[in-house]
């Protein structure tokens, strides 16, 4: 059986079309979470995400409310191709990782979920990357720090631009894994708190009706989706909470996937290096001696040798933590002087040029650094919805040379606009302000 489709104008064809999508699962997920009963026949637990996106190829993991068999449909216009089945199964939170290649360079894919041999009726769509030698203008969006009990309409807002990709640099959720009394924490716990953030919550269905399934989607945890505040490689549930978000999130490829989650990939002229500030960090309290370390000897190694032998004119930095030593001096890149300091004399030393940090974390409303203060160009994500009225931590939001907005202002989101000669980075509010601006220019 092959999906019929109907082509509404593409502006309005990503988000209605992935609503519709969310609208349909969201009973069966809130009967499931609430401890309801959903209904006997499989179906969509989320809508599916989308990431591991390159020229030619895609990951899609496609969550299901009990152990099912999913197809998926895909396809230019009508699908023509189908995927082999592929089962999904309780032990890995009902999610299937279903690969896509040999797909076109910079092509619009729809693309439709059989589960037990029926189609769901929603229909999504992703356009894959240009090729890695080519140059382009194009935007990508970044989110940080969501409150999933509260709306989020920067979704939708960030959607509105049309982004190449998106980002979601942690605290995905600030739910806590509360167990009853006595009772071990259980990698459920973490299946639950990674469906509050993209399906299950108020926050989770802005979300999930706005971005999940249309666009390029790169998620990296924070302290508290990885399941303990401040919590570092010596939490006691870092394998079951690693097991988790292996279960649940699309990657790129991971070399060395029993360490962290740290991936990198190519946009045009831009090279994504995404790190992971928890896998293998260093309790923030150990003395900084110059072996203490928030990435860990192989992520660093990784990192280094990755900005030495990139060719991309733009080398943006995910970084959870903040970046800037004039922020947040406690859970932050403040405790790791060292190893900082290493990192900017290496960029330095080899005349690395385009190198840009976005950080989260501080739940500001945003804040731009041009380099005075934080070693080079450098934008706080803003909040996506927290009910903040300052920075966190003791010490303020800090020194930004372009400024910085707090406040309970319904949060917002990052854009960067990238040409092959600049990168303007804004700290946008929920309805699109900006609120802080600076543009990069290609030196």
């Amino acid at each position: 059986m092959r999906l019929a489709f109907l082509r509404p104008p593409k502006t309005v064809r990503l988000l209605l079309l992935a609503a519709a999508a969310a609208a349909a699962t969201f009973a069966s997920t809130a009967a499931a979470i609430s401890g309801g009963k959903p209904t006997s026949a499989a179906a969509l637990a989320q809508t599916p995400l989308v990431g591991g996106v390159t020229d030619t190829s895609a990951v899609v993991v496609v969550r299901t409310t009990k152990a099912a068999t999913v197809v998926l449909h895909y396809g230019v216009g009508t699908p023509s191709a189908t995927t082999a089945p592929v089962a999904t199964a309780s032990g890995d939170d009902d999610a299937a990782h279903i690969t896509l290649s040999g797909l076109l360079p910079e092509t619009a894919y729809s693309y439709g979920v059989e589960i037990n041999g029926v189609l769901n009726p929603a229909v999504f769509e992703f356009t894959t990357f240009p090729p890695q030698t080519e140059e382009r203008s194009f935007t990508f969006v970044a989110f940080s720090d969501q409150d999933t009990p509260r709306p989020a309409p920067a979704w939708a807002t960030g959607a509105a631009e049309h982004p190449a990709f998106v980002l979601q640099l942690g605290d995905f959720t600030h739910t806590a894994i509360a167990p009853k009394k006595k009772e071990k924490r259980k990698i459920a716990d973490w299946w639950r708190l990674n469906l509050m953030s993209t399906a299950s919550t108020p926050a989770g269905q802005w979300f999930s009706s706005t971005i999940a399934g249309s666009f390029p989607f790169v998620h990296i945890w924070d302290d508290h989706d990885f399941g303990k505040g401040d919590g570092d490689r010596t939490f006691a549930y870092r394998s079951v909470a690693m097991r988790a978000f292996a279960d649940d999130f699309p990657t790129y490829s991971l070399s060395s996937p029993a360490e962290g989650f740290w991936q990198s990939f190519r946009y045009a002229q831009a090279e994504v290096f995404v790190l992971d500030l928890r896998s293998a960090r260093d309790p923030d309290t150990r003395q900084d001696n110059g072996t203490k370390s928030m990435l860990g000897p192989t992520q660093k190694a990784w990192l280094l040798n990755g900005l030495l032998t990139s060719t991309a004119t733009w080398k943006f930095i995910v970084s959870s933590s903040v970046w800037n030593p004039h922020s947040k001096q406690t859970d932050s890149w403040a405790q790791f002087k060292r190893e900082q300091n290493e990192i900017v004399d290496f960029i330095r030393t080899n005349s690395i040029t385009g190198v840009i940090f976005m950080s989260g974390d501080i739940h500001s409303n945003g804040a731009i650094d041009d380099g005075t203060n934080s070693y080079f160009p450098e934008i706080s994500v803003p909040n996506t919805n927290t009910a903040s009225w300052t920075c966190t931590g003791l010490d303020g939001c800090g020194t930004w040379s372009e400024g910085y907005t707090v406040g309970l202002l319904q949060g917002g989101y990052a854009a960067f606009h990238v040409t092959p000669d600049s990168v303007t980075l804004e700290a946008k509010g929920a309805n699109g302000e900006i609120r802080h601006s600076l543009t990069v220019v290609k030196p």
